[in-house]
């Protein structure tokens, strides 16, 4: 089934563009640590070592902290994306019992008002809604602790464990940070992409 022009300009361009936004930021972290190897190749062992210890908060920056910021903003920016996408549709076929007398939030909301109220048959078993979910507790943590897990409680911080530990391109540092590596956001706008379309292609069904 065709989605339609509508639904490329608002689902599928947007990814497109978030997936370009991505490349862009990750060639530019690439292209910067390249510069500081390259400078290192012509120094000496003695002068490599006064470099990066002249230049380590530098090195730090571009190697550790700006991709890690970089890579937790793109990833809520897409999964908030996401959560969008879902309410519009929940709006869009609003039935007499409205979105708003739903109880729940983001997209445990628009998940049962699809499922009970809308009446599609939703994907509840398939690997792209299961893979969001688990995203989901990825994205409390980034957005509620920075990404710092031992801010979490005891029972939140094994269920994000779990999670880490289940998912690709995702790990937890020395620090206990959350490190999303360059694959994670491009792979969950990809996974994004594909649910979106199941669900859409349901409620026009």
């Amino acid at each position: 089934m065709t989605l339609g022009i509508r639904y490329h300009f608002d689902v599928t361009y947007q990814l497109e563009k978030l997936k370009d936004y991505g490349e862009y930021i990750e060639s530019n972290l690439k292209q910067e640590m390249n510069k500081i190897e390259d400078s290192l190749k012509e120094l000496d062992e003695d002068e490599a070592d006064e470099f990066v210890e002249f230049y380590y908060d530098d090195i730090a920056h571009f190697r550790d902290e700006f991709p890690r910021l970089m890579r937790n903003s793109q990833f809520t920016t897409i999964y908030s994306f996401l959560e969008s996408k879902m309410l519009d549709l929940c709006e869009k076929y609003e039935q007499d019992l409205k979105l708003s007398e739903i109880t729940g939030k983001g997209i445990v909301k628009a998940q049962i008002y699809l499922k009970k109220v809308i009446k599609i048959d939703f994907p509840d078993h398939a690997k792209e809604w299961q893979y969001i979910k688990k995203s989901n507790k990825v994205r409390n943590c980034i957005v509620h602790a920075n990404g710092d897990v031992s801010k979490l409680s005891e029972s939140d911080q094994r269920k994000l464990i779990n999670v880490v530990n289940d998912l690709e391109h995702i790990s937890i540092n020395k620090q206990r940070h959350l490190i999303l590596d360059e694959k994670f956001c491009f792979n969950f706008i990809n996974i994004t992409e594909n649910f979106l379309e199941t669900i859409f292609k349901s409620v026009k069904k």
